[in-house]
């Protein structure tokens, strides 16, 4: 089964530093679904990384990937769609992976619920969804669901292979992360309402369900760059804490340490506060975010840092913790 290390041992962390490390199981799907595949497409590339020369892959962060905003539904100077996907995992899935979990499992108190919704903003490979597991592998009896929303397909795509192929691998494929009626892949967020209402969250345990709203650098996103964008999104929550205010809501919000990005996120909070009274619990756009020091063992097994910034936000006091 797939789980994270978290190696305590090691004397070369700075203060506050977690070092992860996948075990066998998580290694088997990064080999299976990324770096196979890697290797196989994009070859002499594989083997630069292999030989620890990664000049060739900074620059295609940049040109290719766009630091992550690229369309991955178009190809990029002869990349295809599937290569821009294996190039951002390469690049990208270990760390949100490792710092998602931190948030999730160190950071994120939640109380018992019978019904999680856990909806992820730019879902991404599932990313933040295996974190999420991981980290609640303890609670397997709360029945969770799972909304990944992203505008790329190719990327939904890669998402539902990696859900199929499970916390236990190839050899037992009718184990996914989250079972066909517990997962739900959308490509845009104008979607998510009537998925909820056809969800029924309410239904028999009205006032149960946890609802988490998941920005994994999310909200960095060159879309953001236009305010209306961001106050589309604002409303869209509110209409959900409208709608389904009197179960209990999380906002998780991380991203790279950056004043520009951090203000989004407090922008955010507050057109939420102001508009809904439950979450009226004194946050303001001048709260600031907390930072994380996360060491991890990239895909290629070299350890590498990232610093995140990160926050929670919700509309209940925890007594009682669901893992």
């Amino acid at each position: 089964m797939i789980a994270i290390q978290r190696d305590a041992s090691n004397h070369s962390l700075v203060p506050d530093e977690d070092y992860y490390q996948p075990n066998e199981s998580l290694k088997n799907l990064f080999r299976d679904i990324v770096t196979q595949p890697f290797k196989r497409r994009l070859s002499s590339l594989a083997v630069e990384l292999e030989n620890g020369r990664y000049t060739r892959m900074n620059a295609l962060r940049k040109s290719i990937l766009e630091q992550g905003q690229t369309n991955f539904d178009e190809s990029s100077k002869g990349f295809s769609p599937e290569d821009k996907v294996l190039l951002y995992c390469v690049n990208y899935m270990p760390m949100h992976l490792y710092s998602s979990y931190y948030i999730f499992r160190r950071k994120l108190f939640l109380p018992v619920s019978n019904k999680v919704i856990f909806i992820d903003f730019g879902c991404g490979p599932l990313t933040s969804g295996i974190a999420f597991w991981v980290a609640t592998r303890g609670a397997r009896q709360i029945d969770i669901t799972y909304v990944g929303i992203d505008s790329s397909q190719t990327m939904l795509n890669t998402a539902e292979k990696i859900n199929q192929y499970g916390p236990y691998g190839s050899d037992r494929s009718n184990d996914p992360f989250y079972k066909d009626d517990q997962l739900h892949l959308i490509p845009n967020y104008d979607r998510l309402p009537q998925l909820l209402a056809d969800i029924n969250i309410n239904g028999d345990n009205s006032g149960d369900a946890l609802i988490i709203f998941n920005f994994c650098y999310f909200l960095q996103s060159n879309t953001f760059n236009e305010s209306s964008n961001m106050e589309t999104l604002g409303n869209l929550l509110e209409a959900v804490a409208f709608d389904y205010g009197h179960n209990k809501i999380c906002m998780v919000y991380q991203d790279p340490v950056s004043n520009r990005f951090q203000e989004r996120w407090h922008g955010l909070k507050s057109q939420v506060i102001a508009y809904h009274s439950i979450f009226d619990m004194g946050f303001t756009w001048q709260d600031p975010t907390e930072e994380a020091r996360i060491k991890y063992d990239t895909l290629w097994g070299e350890p590498n840092t990232v610093k995140v910034s990160y926050d929670t936000f919700n509309n209940f006091h925890c007594l009682g913790l669901i893992y």
